[in-house]
């Protein structure tokens, strides 16, 4: 990306506000300085924010934002991936408005950086990327295929798939059958030893010699003996 296309939305961001000053650096780089300081200056302080960084990083932090209050104003400081952006303003109530756009600002960098890079040529930006963008591979070239070549292809992989398969051999497949025919004996037996028994009708005489045996055990009659009549009756 050119200077003056990063410059363009700085300046925009440079007079949001109560901003006055704005500087996009990477590590301990100064890339854009739009702060009213002398340069040595510019590159103390952002050695500096490094530093404070590369502390945090050391001790296993990952800051993305710092805010450092003083007398004559405000810093504010956003990274996204190996690129900052360091933003003075004049009143500590704004520092969440300056914070979200100076976020948006570095998507926006970031976007427009793939989209030079894809217009170039080069896909792969060498992990120069952000904003939720993968760093590698991003994309890889295709080399188009004409259908009579895409139909080839699936045809040699259809052929190879087949001759990866597996194929059973005569012995293999005569343990298969006599496997089979065991369980269809076993089948067979428990078949038949859950047969229910089967059911004899009875005929007439076993009725009538039952019905003899239940007379042999009963007695002869239920009944009292009939009364005999009084005198007194005749």
């Amino acid at each position: 990306m050119s200077k003056e296309s990063i410059e363009g939305p700085l300046s925009a961001l440079r007079n949001a506000g109560t901003v006055c000053g704005v500087c996009l650096a990477r590590g301990s780089e100064v890339l854009v300085n739009l702060f009213p300081f002398s340069e040595s200056r510019i590159n103390d302080m952002v050695n500096a924010i490094d530093d404070i960084q590369g502390f945090f990083r050391k001790n296993g932090r990952d800051v993305n934002q710092m805010s450092f209050g003083y007398d004559g104003g405000c810093l504010c400081i956003v990274e996204d991936d190996e690129f900052r952006l360091i933003v003075m303003h004049m009143l500590a109530d704004e520092v969440d408005f300056i914070a979200k756009a100076s976020l948006a600002f570095l998507a926006d960098f970031h976007l427009n950086m793939f989209a030079e890079q894809i217009a170039a040529g080069n896909i792969r930006l060498n992990g120069i990327v952000g904003g939720g963008v993968p760093s590698s591979d991003l994309a890889k070239e295709t080399v188009p295929q004409s259908p009579l070549e895409a139909v080839a292809e699936a045809s040699a992989d259809e052929e190879a798939v087949e001759e990866k398969s597996p194929s059973l051999d005569s012995e293999e497949s005569e343990d298969l059958e006599s496997i089979t025919e065991i369980e269809d004996e076993n089948s067979l037996e428990e078949d038949s030893e859950t047969e229910e028994p089967e059911v004899r009708e009875e005929s007439e005489d076993d009725v009538i010699n039952a019905t003899a045996r239940l007379s042999e055990n009963q007695p002869e009659s239920t009944l009292p003996p009939p009364r005999r009549p009084s005198s007194r009756e005749a």
